[in-house]
């Protein structure tokens, strides 16, 4: 029985005919072209260095003056248009304010006006509670559990508008 003729070692032959005059390929003799020591191979290479930032060059002086510096370039949009410097929780600060202003605001009005806790006036928050009752899911609640105790939740209500 015969083996099968063994193959050579060799790296640098190649089973393809070389042309004269084409482009070597990326193979050097001796070298691996692939696995963990054509990685180290590559990795031992060094790194290119970045190429420097084109500057403007200084203004040219007027007699007896000394050379003002170059103006710095235009700011970018990348920079001053996004607002992923700031942490997450500032970018709430805007709509917190204005919640927050509103509901003291409407704090205020409720506790000062005279007519929201008089049983006999018109802006009185038990004819507020009877008007929203009609044709809401919670009318029943509303006219049984608020109505009676209306001044009782015209207060919990403003002081817990101050209280947010």
């Amino acid at each position: 029985m015969e083996s099968p003729p063994k193959q050579s070692r060799d790296h640098r032959t190649s089973a393809t005919p070389t042309i004269p005059g084409a482009a070597r390929s990326a193979a050097t003799p001796g070298r691996p072209t692939s696995g963990p020591a054509a990685r180290r191979a590559i990795s031992a290479r060094p790194a290119a260095t970045p190429a420097a930032p084109a500057t403007r060059p200084a203004v040219p002086a007027a007699a007896g003056r000394a050379a003002e510096p170059a103006p710095r370039p235009a700011p970018t949009a990348t920079r001053l248009g996004t607002l992923a410097h700031l942490p997450a929780g500032w970018m709430l600060v805007p709509l917190r304010l204005f919640l927050g202003i509103t509901f003291v605001y409407a704090d205020l009005q409720k506790l000062t006006d005279p007519q929201f806790f008089d049983p006999n006036a018109i802006g009185y928050i038990g004819r507020q509670i009877e008007g929203f009752a009609h044709g809401s899911p919670i009318g029943g609640l509303l006219l049984n559990v608020a109505l009676p105790h209306a001044t009782f939740y015209g207060g919990l209500i403003a002081y817990g508008e101050l209280a947010i």
